[in-house]
């Protein structure tokens, strides 16, 4: 008996009435929590602007672009520098030797660098919505284009007449799973087709048993033309030659077996057809792969160079290194269990109970001579696995084929072991799945489901302004300040999308526009690698745009110190920066703001409505003034978040760490003022300073009584003591290594030891 057959006896003793409705209702609102974690504003998507440019382009000119002319570090005058060692060399053989295109790249015979761009269809159709409706039908599309992948996978499992609360608990993994991969991203309309394919094979073959009849031409013609729309749709079309692959292999093998052990009949006769067709389709999917306009370069470049830098990747960890490979700064191109890229997100445990359901699944699926389903389980199982940016496609299939495979199972072991109750479908399991669905949607809706994993997405549509940066472009567009925008390679491909008429940045969020080479020069300019005066004089830059987290603070901080620089704008994440002279001299003069002038009340007032979470727009507001380097301001900001949410541990923390960099910074002005023999001065400032690092420590004490063990406040704590010993002493201040608050004419005195902890 097949695995459809068997799955029809799943109600010969009847669950009634009251059960069919309770399991009704609980594949509804199972369903619902998938499709509803689709309904949210635009914010996670550093590519957005990008896409929506080709897009524009495209409508514009009705050529598709595969150079950038957005990105003007590309300029020949900054790539081709030749010298004496490179005489004799043309400028593609120049520019090929400094500076290697990246995957999928090339130079042509001008020197001119081209790239690949598998998403243009998606980018034409964003394009569209973008001009139909603005962001809040981009957000309708997106919910579109997720539920489109939900009801099709619910339309495969009640194919395969999956029982109703296998349905609901796929549903369930599926959402907690894939949700953080659910914004407007070409791989979308992707995973659409992807699905298609899969369930057009379902259709026509089945996903247990023997298929009873060959695959018909319409059904292989149908993932064809699948498979050609995928390629010109994301990069990741190579995922479409899986399921034929084990279909395929399936067919090969129940071919084989007829024919050599069973030999002849019909059955060997329509397993040879089926398996001819199945090649088939195989080999003109892979020949429609080549069907784009970069043809081989996409089909078999793109994904072979790709797989040559991901396997580099796989050795190194998520740590900023300034001669590695660029694309390491990128989490999703890690390993999904990578703590330090991803923390404890539901999702990765979510992915760690699909992976051993997959592995339960692959063990029933070859005991019950399911071919078809081990072939998909392992592939499936080993892109996930691969990869974080797979963990949703890799959810979407796992989860109902892994599930339907132990079902099979289990119901084939209590025939033989006679355990006719086994394979009853009880109302408590239904109920259950109903209780949590309801729950989950109600988080969901109410955004307490993504503000417990601390994550910036909510309920709703629209575009979150501080997330997108676009409170940042709103004061560009109305200020007009002249000149290029020096912007953070996370911001970009927004800022330059947002900015009208369109600014000029550094280099887009598209991996592939450029050399990796000129994609590691921005990232250690951000990193305070490069002076960033050499690449304003390079690219003749006045204005800067920031996006304030860890990675930028070093430049934030450098410019904040430097005297040629003026903040005029912060908001929830972002800072501009304006140049004081030169051509905005006036309007960083009308708009400067210094910390001794910053209006805390105000901030926290403009900052508070952007978000239905008080205490979050609080405490990122509180990370980018610490990133900038206002501890002052930190202090503030940072003592009305606690009045709003007192048991976060890092908040405490960051306020104490401000209050030890303050204290730290008194401590030196206070050396600099008994230096010059003014007691007076030098012992307000001691005094200040001591309150200061009394206040730290009471902040660190806070963090570790809610968090005990908290490692950094440990450290800071430590520190913090270290330095209130040699206050004590009448030593010199202890100055951190990554301390940069030195006054004129003060001499460092005293280091922290190397193996000592950092000052925070």
């Amino acid at each position: 008996m097949d695995g459809e057959n068997s799955g029809r006896m799943l109600n010969d003793s009847g669950p009634g009435r009251a059960g069919k409705v309770l399991s009704i209702a609980a594949v509804c609102l199972a369903t619902a929590v998938p499709i509803l974690m689709g309904v949210r504003p635009i914010s996670i998507n550093e590519d957005l602007g990008y896409h929506l440019a080709l897009g524009d382009e495209f409508l514009a000119t009705g050529k598709i672009s595969d150079t950038s002319p957005y990105v003007y570090t590309k300029d020949p005058s900054f790539l081709y520098k030749p010298g004496p060692e490179d005489s004799g060399l043309d400028r593609k053989s120049y520019l090929t030797k400094h500076y290697p295109p990246g995957p999928g790249c090339w130079y042509d015979r001008d020197g001119v660098y081209h790239f690949v761009m598998a998403s243009w269809i998606s980018q034409i159709v964003m394009s569209l919505v973008n001009r139909l409706a603005g962001f809040d039908g981009l957000c309708v599309l997106s919910i579109l284009l997720i539920a489109g992948i939900i009801i099709q996978i619910l339309v495969l499992m009640r194919r395969i007449a999956m029982p109703a609360a296998l349905q609901a608990a796929a549903m369930l993994i599926i959402g907690v799973t894939a949700y953080e991969r659910f914004n407007l991203r070409p791989e979308l309309l992707g995973y659409n087709i992807f699905i298609g394919q899969l369930l057009i094979l379902v259709f026509a073959l089945g996903l247990g048993g023997e298929p009873e009849k060959p695959i018909s031409r319409r059904a292989a013609a149908a993932v064809v033309v699948l498979q050609l729309l995928f390629t010109n749709v994301h990069a990741n079309s190579s995922l479409g030659f899986g399921p034929s692959l084990a279909f395929l292999a399936d067919g090969a093998i129940r071919y084989f077996w007829r024919r050599f052990a069973r030999r002849g009949g019909e059955k060997e006769l329509a397993a040879r057809s089926n398996l001819k067709r199945l090649a088939a389709m195989l080999a003109i999917q892979i020949a429609v792969s080549f069907v784009n306009p970069w043809t081989w370069r996409l089909a078999v470049q793109l994904p072979y160079e790709q797989l040559a830098v991901f396997r580099e990747l796989k050795e190194k960890s998520f740590v900023y290194d300034p001669k590695g490979h660029p694309w390491a700064t990128i989490g999703e191109h890690f390993s999904p269990f990578n703590m330090k890229a991803f923390g404890n997100a539901k999702s990765t445990y979510a992915l760690m109970g699909v992976l051993g359901l997959s592995g339960l699944g692959m063990v029933c699926s070859l005991a019950g001579r399911q071919w078809r389903m081990f072939f998909i389980l392992f592939g499936m199982a080993a892109a996930a696995t691969s990869l974080r940016r797979q963990i949703a496609v890799a959810a979407f299939i796992l989860t109902p084929v892994s599930l339907y495979s132990i079902w099979l199972g289990a119901k084939a072991a209590a025939a033989r072991f006679r355990l006719p109750a086994f394979a009853r479908v009880s109302k408590i399991c239904p109920c259950a799945i109903a209780v949590i669905s309801a729950g989950l949607v109600w988080s969901v809706v109410t955004s307490r489901f993504y503000h417990s994993e601390d994550m910036i997405a909510r309920f709703g549509v629209g575009a979150s302004r501080s997330m997108m940066t676009m409170g940042a472009a709103d004061w560009i567009n109305r200020h007009k300040p002249a000149d290029r925008i020096w912007a953070d390679f996370n911001i970009s491909s927004n800022v330059y999308y947002l900015t009208k008429p369109h600014r000029d940045v550094p280099i887009l969020t598209n991996g592939w526009a450029y050399p990796p080479a000129v994609m590691n020069k921005l990232l250690n300019l951000t990193q305070g690698l490069i002076p960033f005066e050499q690449a304003a004089a390079e690219y003749d830059l006045n204005l800067v745009a920031l996006h304030m987290y860890p990675a930028t603070q070093k430049l934030a901080r450098a410019l904040r110190s430097d005297p040629r620089w003026t903040v005029v704008y912060i908001d929830a994440q972002d800072v501009i920066f304006l140049r004081n002279s030169g051509p905005n001299e006036a309007l960083a003069r009308e708009h400067g703001i210094t910390e001794e002038s910053f209006n805390a009340r105000e901030y926290i007032g403009r900052i508070l409505p952007e978000d239905r979470f008080p205490d979050c727009m609080m405490r990122t507001g509180t990370a980018t003034l610490y990133n900038l380097g206002w501890f002052s301001a930190v202090i503030e900001v940072g003592q009305a978040t606690l009045e709003i949410d007192p048991l976060r541990h890092e908040t405490w923390h960051v306020v104490g760490a401000s209050y030890a960099t303050r204290g730290t910074k008194r401590l030196i002005e206070g050396t600099v003022w008994q230096n010059k023999k003014n007691h007076t001065e030098a012992g307000e400032c001691f005094r200040r300073a001591r309150q200061d690092l009394l206040k730290a420590g009471e902040c660190f004490r806070k963090a570790l009584e809610i968090r005990p063990g908290f490692k950094d406040a440990t450290n800071d704590l430590e520190f913090l003591n270290r330095q209130l010993d040699a206050l004590d002493k009448g030593l010199p201040p202890l100055v951190p290594s990554n301390f940069d608050y030195f006054p004129p004419g003060f001499v460092v005195m005293q280091k922290m030891p190397d193996d000592a902890p950092k000052a925070p």
